[in-house]
């Protein structure tokens, strides 16, 4: 497969890290609510200034949008980028005749290969989704996902779609073999939820903690996720959720990783 280096350049300011016992990855998976707060005003520098506080090596981005109605002028993750100061990419699920464009993203602190979007299989009638893969610089390498499933309620057996996307998502990775792999994402999954097994079954689910955290302001239950595969493979340093939902209706959830080479 052709790698297409589509990264836009704004700004790198530091670099992933790594050691002889392993190599350190600090992961942010947010959905940014098109750079709208939580009050419903746009602007997306409260959700830059989270981002560039916490300075993860990468950021699984949801809900990104370029020339949103609301603001028609603003490119979101490029200048989102330039304010985090980070390397900018934006995958595009949905394009319309306005302009605006709506998908998933990724912000990293070190240039990134970007794969592929990959469109998930969802009802014709409802918003289309997708996952963008980037390959992660540095050693052992790995692979970043980066999606957003149907919202509950979206269509009839919506449970059922969401299944089909992650079992997509894993399909890919193995005819790919894209190993290790990091998967951030809005999966509008709660724990007990079958997608959610699914993953659980060949990977590592790291902010599947109790007491459960609340990261969506509508949902009040946590639906966003930091995951690794093939099991095993990464170890945990620390995991938090960054309680802010005014800069947008979701939290953001930060995964301190380790990945050490194959044995």
């Amino acid at each position: 497969m052709k790698l297409k280096h589509l990264i836009i350049p704004t700004m790198a300011v530091c670099i992933m890290t790594g050691c002889s016992s392993g190599r350190n990855i600090k992961v942010m998976t947010y959905n940014i609510h098109s750079g709208i707060r939580s009050d419903k005003v746009p602007d997306f520098r409260g959700q830059a200034g989270i981002i560039r506080a916490e300075k993860p090596d990468v950021a699984a981005l949801q809900e990104v949008a370029r020339f949103h109605r609301d603001t028609p002028e603003l490119d979101l993750p490029l200048e989102l980028g330039k304010a985090a100061g980070m390397y900018c990419h934006f995958a595009p699920a949905k394009i319309r005749p306005d302009r605006w464009e709506y998908g998933v993203g990724m912000l990293s602190r070190k240039p990134t290969e970007f794969i592929e979007k990959v469109f998930l299989p969802v009802p014709g009638n409802i918003e289309p989704r997708c996952f963008a893969v980037y390959r992660l610089p540095g050693d052992p390498v790995c692979y970043l996902v980066v999606t957003h499933l149907s919202y509950r309620g979206e269509c009839p057996g919506d449970d059922e779609v969401r299944m089909e996307s992650v079992k997509t998502i894993k399909n890919y990775l193995d005819k790919n073999n894209f190993y290790p792999a990091i998967l951030g994402g809005d999966l509008n999954c709660t724990r007990d939820t079958a997608a959610l097994k699914y993953l659980a079954e060949y990977g590592d689910i790291w902010n599947d903690t109790d007491p459960r955290p609340i990261t969506s302001l509508k949902s009040q239950c946590q639906i966003d996720y930091i995951c690794t595969f093939p099991k095993g493979r990464f170890k945990l340093k620390k995991f938090y959720v960054v309680n802010d939902l005014t800069a947008s209706d979701h939290c953001p959830v930060v995964a301190e990783l380790v990945l050490y080479q194959n044995k």
